[in-house]
């Protein structure tokens, strides 16, 4: 039933309440209902006399009859032992409730490492539970329609930049006076523990680049080669090369794929 990019799932999750015969009548109740995938769980409830003990012979039992009625199989992963249990059927995916995402990370590492996905990627969950996995970097076009300039005169190459720890120039001469003496203020307030600072633990802000200590106007600014040299390592995708890049929450630089 794969129309308008939809695609139907069939949760029959614990719904044959522990009569495994069950299922063979819930697939094909899916199948007929016009269902693209059916869907279980493994690692819930699965305790000696609990109601969804699946072994390996009864999912490749679930596997035959999904296979006679040509529909998808799809299984919910909950558990290390459940994650165990289905690494030799090579299955292309798996479903990850959002529960795991949030207070189980090894598991879902794990679950990603065994479809090859480096663990150490960035992950995104949409408005509707399903989670995709970055697959690498995309060229942003925000160097190429905006800056943002500080308080002081700072000029940085994106909205996102908002520290401008990246800045590409200045167009107030405050910005070049009073650089970093200000967090420097600040962070020492913070050492000697000074009442109100007390709490706080600081580093200095990490800056990125130099940009020559002159005055320009912002039409100046767009054409110097602090921010060319940005725009050129994104148009031959070498986004990562750019350390303030690197862990930008732009979701709209990531190549996603979805894994659920």
């Amino acid at each position: 039933m794969k129309k308008n990019g939809l695609t139907f799932i069939a949760e029959i999750g614990l719904n044959h309440n522990g009569n495994f015969d069950l299922c063979f009548e819930l697939i094909k109740q899916a199948k007929f209902a016009g269902a693209d995938i059916v869907k279980f769980q493994l690692g819930w409830r699965d305790k000696p006399n609990e109601i969804n003990q699946l072994d390996k012979q009864k999912i490749s039992k679930l596997i035959e009859w999904a296979n006679y009625f040509e529909i998808e199989i799809l299984f919910l992963i909950i558990s290390d032992k459940a994650c165990e249990l289905v690494i030799p059927f090579n299955f292309n995916k798996f479903k990850i409730a959002s529960r795991t995402i949030k207070y189980d990370m090894p598991l879902v590492k794990k679950i990603l490492d065994r479809k090859k996905v480096n663990p150490n990627s960035e992950f995104m969950r949409d408005s509707d539970g399903k989670i995709f996995v970055s697959k690498g970097r995309l060229p942003c076009e925000q160097p190429y329609q905006r800056m943002l300039v500080t308080y002081d005169g700072r000029v940085s190459m994106c909205c996102y930049d908002w520290g401008s720890m990246h800045p590409v120039g200045y167009v107030d001469q405050l910005a070049i006076d009073i650089g970093e003496k200000e967090y420097e203020k600040v962070k020492k307030k913070a050492d000697l523990k000074t009442k109100g600072f007390d709490l706080m633990n600081l580093e200095m802000p990490k800056i990125f680049n130099q940009p020559k200590k002159k005055v320009r106007t912002i039409e100046e600014i767009w054409f110097v080669d602090d921010i060319n040299n940005v725009r050129t390592k994104h148009s031959k995708n070498l986004l990562e090369e750019v350390p303030i890049f690197k862990n930008c929450p732009f979701k709209e630089t990531y190549n996603w794929e979805k894994i659920n």
